[in-house]
This record gives C-alpha cells, structure tokens and sequence, in this order.
C-alpha cells in the first residue's frame, strides 16, 4: 500500500485485472478499470465523458429554459403589446356602455347599449345624399339610413339651397314652413327677397310665408331691390266751368276675397307637413294629432288638408313601416290601418303594396 502511494497521479496497470488500466489520483484508485491502450497514462479519462455530456445537455436545458421563457409569460406579452395598440374605430357612434356601434338606422342606433354618447364624426351622408349634423337626434328624410360619415368636411351651400341651419347644413326645402324643420330651424336666409310659385315677392326674414301656403320657387338676385311708387308731379288745371250735378252711379260691390291664412293655420300647416316627413299618417290620425297638440280642429283640418297628400300613399308606407317590425296577416293589417283612421279602401290598397 506505501508503494502505491508514492507513485504520482497517473493510468497504471490495473492490479486486479490483467490487459487493464486503472486511474491512480496520488492517494488510491478511481474509475473504472479500461483495457490497456484505451487511455495514454496521464491522459483524459474517458468515464468522465459521459459526465460531462449530461451536464452539458443539463446547462442548454436550463440556458435555453431562461431564453424562451414560459408559454404563459410570452401570450402574456403578446397580450399586453394589442392591449397598447389603438386602432381606428370601425362605426359611426359611441354608446354609453363604451362600444362603438355601426348600425345606419339613426332612429336604433346604440339603442341596445345605453343610448349614444358620442358620434365619431360631426357630419355625415345620408342614403338619398343629402348631408345632416350628427346632433341630439339626427334624422335622414324619409327615415332613411345614413350611408357614410363625413369627418373633415365643412358644409358649403348648393345652387338649390336657400337657407343656412342652426345644425351647419344647408337646406333646399322651398316649402317655407318647413325650411331647416329638422335642422334646428333656419340660422339665416341666403337672400334677403325670394319669388313664389304665384310670382309674389316676399321678405325672407323671421317667419316669411308665400300667400296661399305656395313654395318658394327660387331667391332674387343680391341686388334686388323692391320696386318703389312715386306720385306723379302737380299740374295746373285750367279753370273749369261748373256743371250741374249727375247723379252717381251706384258702388259696384267689390268682388269677394279669400280669407288670409291665419297664423294659427299656417302653423298647423307647419306641423303637418313635419309629421308627414317622418311619419306616414292617415287623414283622421293626422288632425287628431294636431288636435291633440292643441290646435283646434277647424286649424288642425286646414293644415292637413293643406297638404294635398295622398292618402293611399299614407297607407302603403303605413303598412310597409308595421311589416318592418312585425307579422302581420293580411287581413289583419288591413284591420289595423283601418284602426289607423284609413278608410277601408286606402287600408285595402295599402296592404296590396305589401305582397299580402
């Protein structure tokens, strides 16, 4: 035992079994025993390669581990990096619960989320192109829907407009009374004198009207100034002798005149003629309508009847409008435009529009 442990660290031969070698570490045997020839004295031993290969393939685990980082960890990230990334909103209103709806019925929109809290653009176009302010309550004519927004755009006046909005729009409604009547009502006319259809002049200031209820049928000139009467100059007449007396002719009565348009009656015509823009009406719902607003019924008569609509039109859109949101039979919905106060023969062709 004392001569092997005077001999240095080394491969020596093994002397427990013949043809092998063995490591000495300078004070005993370590490893195991390889045939000769398999490891040059003092060289590398060949028992720690395998070793040393599973603590490799140990340290690239745990390396590679650190580098890649858990699934959960990078999806977190992967999360975080869309929860920072903002994107254009893809409708036309913001409702109250945070969404962003795109629905085109203006009369439905966010009606489901609380209400609208905001419209993504100031203005937009409707189905029939005319061009609204996305305010309060917005409505396209006709119920129609709105096609498109128009962010940017600054309202400038056509060659048919006449007056200019409290909403920014522009309107071409040559119906005085109802001119701006979804636009906020008229900030200022874009002429101070307008001809009507019955070839009158009239002031457009404050409330102007056309005799008869009449259209507007276009604006003067800016340079239009109303023509003005002048007496003709005082002559000298030469003296005259005096005749005996005729007897006068008795007066010729002047011939009769139709009542002027009362204030009364030219608002009920108004209001008509609102309700029939959004709404289809028969001719009895219409003034128990107005009726109900207050106006009496010869008013409230005078201004339906002053809009020479057509009442089995009333009742086609009538039906149609009832079809939208419900089922109907046939003989059913004639039973209810006749409840409308259509009479049985407008509730029958209205319904025949229908398909039913």
């Amino acid at each position: 035992m004392s001569d092997h442990q005077s001999m240095a660290a080394g491969w020596y031969p093994d002397p427990m079994k013949a043809g092998h070698q063995r490591e000495w570490n300078g004070s005993q045997w370590v490893g195991p025993s390889v045939p000769v020839g398999g490891q040059k004295k003092g060289g590398f031993p060949k028992w720690l390669i395998p070793v040393i290969a599973c603590l490799g393939l140990a340290f690239i685990a745990v390396i590679g581990g650190a580098i890649a980082g858990s699934p959960d960890e990078e999806a977190d990230q992967v999360r975080s990096d869309r929860s920072t990334t903002t994107t254009e909103p893809d409708g036309f209103a913001k409702c109250n619960d945070g969404s962003i709806s795109d629905n085109a019925d203006l009369g439905a929109i966010c009606s489901s989320h609380d209400g609208v809290s905001g419209w993504l653009s100031e203005y937009g176009e409707c189905e029939d192109g005319t061009v609204i302010a996305l305010r309060d309550d917005p409505q396209c004519r006709s119920d129609g829907d709105l096609a498109k927004l128009l962010p940017g755009y600054e309202p400038e006046a056509g060659p048919d407009d006449i007056a200019l909005c409290k909403d920014g729009t522009f309107s071409d409604n040559l119906d005085l009374a109802a001119t701006c009547s979804s636009h906020d009502g008229v900030e200022d006319w874009l002429a101070d004198y307008g001809r009507c259809e019955g070839d009158e002049v009239t002031r457009l200031e404050d409330d102007p009207r056309c005799p008869g209820g009449d259209d507007l049928a276009e604006l003067m000139p800016p340079d239009y100034a109303p023509p003005t009467t002048t007496e003709p100059p005082a002559t000298t007449a030469p003296p005259t002798t005096t005749a005996p007396p005729t007897p006068a002719a008795p007066p010729t009565p002047p011939p009769p005149t139709t009542p002027a348009e009362t204030v009364s009656q030219a608002n009920a015509r108004g209001s008509a003629a609102q309700y029939l823009e959004f709404q289809a009406f028969s001719r009895s719902g219409l003034i128990e309508q107005l009726e109900f607003e207050g106006f009496s019924t010869e008013d409230a008569t005078y201004g339906v009847d002053a809009q020479n609509a057509d009442w089995n039109e009333q009742a086609a859109k009538s039906a149609a409008q009832y079809l939208e949101f419900q089922s109907f039979s046939r003989s059913g919905l004639v039973d209810q435009l006749i409840f409308d106060g259509f009479t049985p023969a407008e509730a029958e062709y209205g319904v025949s529009t229908t398909g039913l």
